[in-house]
């Protein structure tokens, strides 16, 4: 499993020991088939591809979707079905995990997505995050107190989540940054298909973030660019 880019529900890009994430539910979100913007502060030019899917290292990489960037930075990006390698049970509790997550829907399997990544040719470039914090300048995303980021998540089957669980994740490039995730779930009302979630940090200390999560976009979002080299 690739735990930098498969992001089982509601986990997002932290750098911290620890967060806790609290989300409340709200009512059945549309689905969507495809997102499209414009990146601030690109400087890349054209012929730039945007790619949605697992980064594996510099030679792999596992593709839901692709398209390429105008050369204001502009995208539009149709959400692909994702293989079915990257789906994973949406209540089965993985190694490592305390706790639970809980669905009204039998045998529901998920995928999330927070990330666009950015690739010239086969060398990848960097990341693209719809946040509302420009966070062009940094060489990783670390997160700050009223954060508010979007996370694109598939699911096989329409369902209401409730639940917590505990996980120990690797959030960096290289996987040598581990924390332990918690995610409360309560009562979120899910489409079959994409789905936007939307995270807002409402407290942060040196170890803890808690998050807010719902299917109503904040305001300010804009996609942001994360230059690699």
């Amino acid at each position: 499993m690739k735990i930098f880019q498969y992001l089982l529900i509601f986990s997002l890009l932290l750098f911290v020991s620890c967060d806790e994430e609290s989300t409340t539910g709200s009512g059945d979100p549309a689905g969507v088939t495809a997102i499209s913007g414009k990146l601030e502060n690109y400087t890349l030019g054209s012929g730039k591809i945007v790619k949605l899917g697992w980064y594996n290292g510099p030679s792999s990489f596992d593709e839901v979707s692709r398209a390429t960037i105008g050369s204001d930075g502009s995208f539009s990006l149709q959400l692909n079905v994702p293989q079915s390698f990257m789906l994973d049970s949406l209540i089965s509790q993985r190694g490592g995990c305390t706790g639970n997550m809980t669905s009204t829907t039998p045998g529901v399997m998920v995928a999330g997505f927070q990330n666009l990544f950015i690739y010239e040719g086969s060398q990848i470039r960097g990341v693209a995050l719809l946040i509302n914090r420009n966070i062009s300048g940094d060489s990783l995303y670390l997160p700050a107190l009223n954060d508010a980021l979007l996370q694109l998540v598939y699911f096989d089957k329409a369902t209401t989540i409730n639940g917590s669980e505990t996980c120990p994740e690797d959030w960096d490039r290289n996987g040598s940054e581990e924390m332990m995730v918690t995610r409360a779930v309560n009562n979120v009302k899910v489409t079959a298909g994409w789905n936007k979630i939307y995270s807002t940090i409402t407290a942060r200390t040196s170890t803890t973030a808690t998050y807010s999560t719902t299917t109503t976009e904040p305001s300010g979002l804009k996609w942001y660019y994360i230059s690699f080299n």
